[in-house]
Parts: structure tokens; C-alpha cells; sequence
């Protein structure tokens, strides 16, 4: 092997590689199924199987043990790659299902929220041209009665100046 600046130029990669990741929870659970798979073994050679000699006791125990160690590491590996490929899927179906569905989602809220703000818009504009017709109408009713009342005081001094029969000589009112 050679060495540059105290690395090592070699790679090596295990057959069963575990993730740095996982590693722990790998280790933890090989462990534990390891020691519960051996310590069921002792127990049903020991207590079980009774007629054995203490050599063939021992003899199956040694036998027993690589099934099972093979067996923990495969449901080890198989647990912690299942969960880290359950974590890429899960990350997956967000990236290709959920978020397109919340972007089309808030799309379609901001369409919906615009078309409202736009009716609320429209809705003010005739409330306004509405206002504004109402306005003149009331406008031109109150000139008009400004003009009758102007129009009737102006007569009235006409007809108390001719019925006093005194000359008459005012203008009608202008309106401007």
C-alpha cells in the first residue's frame, strides 16, 4: 500500500457496505439480534434437548451460531438500507408528487384571490359610477329647486310690483 502525506492511496470498500449514516443503528441492531438469536440457542440446546452429551450441546451451539450471525446481519442490513431507501423514496415522491401538487395548489389560490380582488375592484368601480350618477341626479334636483325658488321669489316681487302698480324693472335671475 502506498502512503502520500500519511493517507493511505487505497480505497477499500467492505461487501456489505453500510452507509456512514446508519452505521450505529446497523451495529446496535446486528448486537441485539446476535445476542438474543445465540442466547435463545443456549437455552433451547440446553434445556431442550437434554438427552445430548455435553460435547454434542456444544457442538450444536458452535454449529448454531453462524446461522444466526448471518442471519442478524442480513436482517440488519436489510432494516437499515430499507429505511434509508424508504427515506430516498419518501424524499422522492415530496420532490415529484407534493410539491408540484402544493405549487399548483397556491397557484390556483392566487388565481382565485386575484379573480376576487378583481370582482371586489369591479364591484367598488360601480358602487362608484352608481355614487356619482346618484350625486348628479340629486345635484340637478337641487339646482332645479334652487332655480324654482329663485324663479318664484323673482315672480312674486313682479306681481306684488304690478298688483301695487308700481314699475317693474328687475331682471330675471341669470343662471350661471
Amino acid at each position: 500500500m502506498n502512503q502520500k502525506d500519511g493517507q493511505s492511496q487505497e480505497k477499500r470498500e467492505p461487501i456489505w457496505s453500510v452507509s456512514r449514516r446508519v452505521r450505529a443503528a446497523y451495529f446496535l441492531l446486528f448486537n441485539i439480534l446476535s445476542v438474543a438469536g445465540i442466547g435463545y440457542l443456549v437455552w433451547y440446546e440446553v434445556t431442550q434437548r437434554t438427552h445430548d452429551t455435553a460435547h454434542d450441546t456444544v457442538f450444536a451451539i458452535t454449529n448454531g451460531i453462524f446461522p444466526i450471525a448471518s442471519a442478524s446481519a442480513a436482517i440488519s442490513f436489510i432494516t437499515t438500507e430499507v429505511m434509508r431507501a424508504t427515506m430516498i423514496l419518501a424524499e422522492y415522491f415530496k420532490e415529484t408528487v407534493l410539491e408540484p401538487a402544493r405549487e399548483k395548489r397556491r397557484a390556483k389560490l392566487q388565481a382565485e384571490a386575484e379573480a376576487q380582488a378583481e370582482a371586489r375592484e369591479k364591484r367598488r368601480e360601480k358602487m362608484r359610477a352608481e355614487g356619482r350618477a346618484e350625486g348628479r341626479a340629486e345635484g340637478r334636483a337641487e339646482a332645479i329647486g334652487e332655480v324654482n325658488a329663485r324663479l318664484r321669489e323673482w315672480n312674486q316681487r313682479r306681481m306684488d310690483a304690478e298688483a301695487k302698480g308700481e314699475a317693474f324693472d328687475e331682471p330675471p335671475p341669470s343662471f350661471s
